[in-house]
């Protein structure tokens, strides 16, 4: 979109407090003399105001330490701040993901006439996604207000009770229409405000209360509980239908690595209760998908990893960062997929991915990588021939241009690039096959393989030398939780026990330094003091669920139920017991964010049906099962319209209303119960049934009275505590799982 377009677009944002209802604007003097909204005059002077970045949460946010712009933390205080100095409070919001928020935010410092609009008229305050991901949410949702594509950096401005005024993206504006854009935008919300500031803050009051209407209409809960078992059966029906064989992608999954859509698409497969037409359909639509992924420019063949979205409709032109989550959850899709349809090759692709994030990001507690650059600079993650020249020697060139299709004026589709911005330019695809280039150069693929390993050490040197690099270090609970059930994935391919105490060791990390004091869930590791949020609760607590599956160890259940209850006392209320992203006493914009669809990545709402209908078989918890129902009530209602947003839930629901639960008996020190144990967490078991052992627990819910397999090790399937079947290996329990799940609950 054109820039003038856009912001004219964006106007859209404050016309409510431009003119609201034909009230008559109060004068300056007016609101004085009312003294409504403040006492008296300005005890505080912006001019006071003293940068307080400097030990802010993230590597990312302290970049911005000696900025001349005074940014105030973002918490309780700015509101207290911005009363005391009777100004808007001015929000950047910014993401590490995105580097390039950081070039933007030196444009507004260097140029004196936005740094005086700033710092002269504003509480400026900076937030960082990465710490504050309720932010991110509410900017997603303030941009789809105003028809706006969501993008950082994002300018909001804000009332003294921090409700938003104004609000534009400016990620993709260059520097003279940057320039304007905010000049227009700061001028109209600095003169609103001094001629009449309670105008402002009613209508923004009044707006955000609408706001908080629209944002509850979207977790209304239905009158009665669902049928799981049913939903799941029509919604993955659905989402294989969206399948596409002719752009290889499923229509609607947006521009994120679709891995919650793979793993849906894996449970159609598997599940018996599927149609033949749709698990044939399935299975191409994992192929296919994965396959268009692979081949894309979204698989970085500097490192093997993946770039977290893509900016075109085809994986040609991706966002150009990565992060730990992403990698993390691909990886398990990989795995799983390679599992559901045979193929090693997925595996082992996901397998190196889990390889590669142990030894060179978690060694180094890498969390993302971004360029701190402007986006598209050559020689980072785009290359014109210039910058090959400087790198490769013309021999290599001419291998690299083979390899990676490159060409002296750009290799971007004109599909994904039809304005030509990207003329000259060229990204790096996963290699073409090396038999065939090979055979056109009259060489073996050994000698073609090493060369290309040459090329890409050059190619991945002269991206570090450009110093834009930038890479977070502070590793998220939520992402170290999907590290481990990547982790968990890889154990159940390969069965090593090795590989089972890497997860369970990424787990310890989230047990005793996430949660030092065992009383409350941290963000970061505890020396951040960022209380965790939703999401990190929500796979937290899923992994600690996954671990229990994979050692039956008691205590891991008992921990993922503390969890549990502690979410409960610090996301929600009697009033709103559903779980809000942001704990109570973090809360600082007046609104209950709830994150209930796949935005960013998978919900936090749908994450946590996915660990609590695994509780909840095991335990008789009533809180946690009265968590499940609303949890199903809720996220039911909005799956019914669109369900491609909310495959986590969908894929949660393959447990059904009273998930199959299976008994293992034997010795667990037994090999042969290991191995058991081991094979049913694969998903073509796990995605339908919930696991647990023999023995009588406080913790677990008290078993019916049966006689156990008379073999040394055995499994007998449960549903509401009545007795199913038995088997005494994999085999046999397959058909029985088979039959269990063709029977109606």
């Amino acid at each position: 979109m054109r820039p003038q377009i856009q912001l004219l677009l964006s106007f859209v944002a404050v016309i409510f407090f431009l003119g609201c209802e034909g009230e008559k604007r109060k004068t300056k003097a007016d609101r004085i003399a009312e003294d409504q909204y403040f006492d008296g005059a300005a005890v505080s002077s912006l001019s006071d105001l003293k940068n307080e970045i400097g030990d802010a949460p993230t590597d990312f946010l302290r970049l911005f330490k000696d900025d001349p712009i005074p940014w105030q933390a973002w918490n309780s205080s700015i509101t207290d701040k911005a009363r005391s100095c009777q100004a808007p409070i001015l929000a950047l919001v910014v993401s590490s993901l995105d580097g390039g928020c950081r070039d933007t935010a030196l444009k507004i410092c260097a140029n004196k006439e936005l740094l005086s609009l700033f710092k002269d008229n504003n509480v400026c305050t900076i937030i960082d996604i990465h710490a504050n991901p309720e932010i991110g949410l509410l900017s997603y949702y303030l941009a789809n207000e105003a028809r706006q594509q969501i993008g950082f950096p994002m300018l909001i401005w804000m009332s003294h009770e921090a409700s938003p005024i104004g609000w534009i993206p400016i990620e993709n504006f260059k520097e003279n229409n940057l320039k304007s854009v905010i000049e227009n935008w700061a001028l109209m919300v600095n003169q609103t405000w001094t001629e009449s500031s309670d105008y402002a803050v009613i209508n923004s009051r009044r707006e955000a209360k609408n706001r908080q209407n629209r944002l509850d209409s979207m977790v209304l809960e239905a009158e009665k509980d669902i049928n799981r078992n049913n939903l799941f059966f029509r919604k993955a029906r659905q989402i294989v239908s969206l399948y596409d064989p002719i752009s290889r992608s499923i229509d609607g999954a947006g521009g994120l690595v679709p891995s919650s859509a793979l793993e849906l698409l894996v449970k159609a497969y598997l599940s018996p209760q599927m149609p033949e037409g749709i698990r044939r359909r399935a299975r191409e639509g994992i192929s296919s998908v994965i396959s268009a992924v692979e081949e894309g420019a979204i698989h970085d063949p500097l490192d093997s990893l993946y770039f977290y979205a893509r900016r075109s409709q085809d994986w040609s032109l991706p966002a150009f960062s990565k992060d730990l989550g992403t990698q993390a959850q691909y990886a398990s899709a990989l795995i799983h997929c390679g599992q559901a349809i045979n193929d090693p090759n997925l595996i082992n692709s996901g397998t190196k991915i889990i390889k590669i994030l142990k030894e060179d990001w978690l060694n180094n507690n890498y969390t993302n990588e971004s360029s701190l650059l402007e986006k598209d600079v050559p020689g980072v993650f785009l290359w014109d021939w210039i910058a090959l020249e400087k790198t490769l020697n013309p021999a290599e060139i001419k291998l690299a241009a083979l390899l990676f299709n490159l060409k002296r004026s750009g290799n971007i589709p004109l599909v994904s690039d039809p304005t030509s911005k990207f003329f000259r330019l060229n990204n790096l695809s996963y290699p073409n096959d090396l038999q065939e280039i090979a055979t056109s150069l009259s060489s073996t693929p050994e000698e073609i393989r090493l060369r290309l390993e040459k090329v890409i050490n050059k190619l991945k040197e002269h991206r570090e030398d450009t110093g834009a690099i930038f890479r977070e270090t502070q590793v998220a609970a939520q992402d170290r939780a999907q590290f481990c059930l990547a982790q968990l994935a890889n154990w159940t391919t390969t069965g090593s026990p090795f590989d089972l105490a890497d997860a369970i060791a990424s787990a310890n990390v989230l047990r005793n330094e996430h949660r030092p004091d065992g009383k409350r869930l941290m963000r970061f590791p505890s020396s951040s003091k960022v209380r965790a949020r939703g999401a990190d609760y929500a796979r937290a607590i899923l992994a600690g669920v996954r671990i229990h599956q994979a050692t039956l160890d008691p205590e891991w259940l008992k921990w993922s139920i503390a969890l549990t209850h502690e979410a409960l006392e610090h996301l929600s209320t009697e009033e709103r017991p559903l779980i809000q992203e942001t704990p109570t006493e973090d809360r600082v914009i007046p609104l209950h964010l709830y994150n209930s669809s796949m935005v960013f990545s998978e919900s936090t709402l749908g994450l946590f049906d996915q660990a609590v209908s695994k509780i909840a078989a095991l335990n008789e918890d009533e809180k946690i099962t009265s968590l499940r129902n609303r949890l199903g009530r809720t996220l039911s209602t909005s799956c019914e319209r669109l369900p491609i947003i909310h495959t986590d839930f969908i894929s949660s629901c393959s447990l059904g209303n009273d998930p199959l639960v299976a008994v293992l008996s034997g010795q667990f020190e037994n090999a042969s119960f290991q191995a058991l144990l081991r094979e049913i967490n694969a998903p073509e078991f796990i995605s339908f049934i919930v696991i647990r052992d023999d023995h009588e627990s406080k913790l677990l819910t008290p078993l019916p009275e049966f006689e156990r397999p008379s073999t040394a090790t055995g499994i007998t399937l449960l549903r509401d505590e009545k007795i199913i079947g038995q088997a005494s290996d994999i085999a046999e329990f397959r058909k029985l799982l088979q039959q269990a799940l063709l029977q109606k609950e």
